[in-house]
């Protein structure tokens, strides 16, 4: 059975190939292929190479920790705070 094109999937797959890895997280193919702490890639057969969802989920949410503390990035806190910088206040 050929694959489906990516529109006509109901949700992102459990195992993604490089390009729709890349699009995943939001970035280039030659920058996530670049970055250096991107997970492992699996191989399921000799021939295939793809990201687990699954591993893509924790590498973005790891960057997204705060680097002081490692506690997941608080955006609603700094969203709030770059407005009251900016005299929106809250």
């Amino acid at each position: 059975m050929p694959a489906l094109p990516p529109h006509k999937l109901p949700d992102w797959p459990a195992a993604m190939r490089v390009e729709m890895a890349a699009a995943y997280c939001g970035m280039s193919e030659s920058a996530f292929k670049q970055h250096k702490t991107r997970p492992k890639p699996v191989r399921p057969t000799p021939k295939t190479v793809v990201w687990l969802r699954a591993d893509l989920n924790r590498w973005l949410e790891a960057l997204a920790k705060d680097p002081e503390n490692g506690e997941a990035f608080n955006w609603e806190k700094a969203n709030r705070e770059a407005a009251e910088c900016h005299g929106g206040g809250a």
